[in-house]
């Protein structure tokens, strides 16, 4: 329905706005961002709309938000070039490539 007027809250994150009305396709979008967490935690977020003649309604549901994993180490070769000097092996080069051979890092 066209115009019914939408009003959202959520107990933790951030609506870009906390209300609004309805298209002509009877939604009601909105931008929700979540806040940093350290483990799954659940957030409530509820909605109520309301239009003349009608009767308001309300309902509330559950968000889980998931901490963000970790970027993993890259993977690839270490390559080094040295020489023995007595019983010490010097390094002179090392580079450390991606599994498709790009380069990453070289110390030379």
């Amino acid at each position: 329905m066209i115009g019914a007027k939408v009003g959202l809250s959520v107990t933790g994150g951030i609506l870009v706005s906390n209300s609004g009305t309805t298209n002509s396709n009877g939604d009601f979008t909105i931008t929700y961002t979540a806040p940093t967490v350290t483990k799954s935690t659940a957030y409530t977020i509820s909605a109520t709309a309301s239009m003349t003649g009608y009767t308001a309604g309300s309902r509330s549901g559950q968000i889980t938000v998931n901490p963000v994993l970790p970027t993993p180490a890259p993977t690839g070769k270490l390559m080094w070039d040295g020489s023995f000097h007595g019983n010490e092996y010097r390094i002179s080069k090392n580079v450390f490539t991606d599994p498709s051979g790009y380069i990453l890092h070289m110390h030379a």
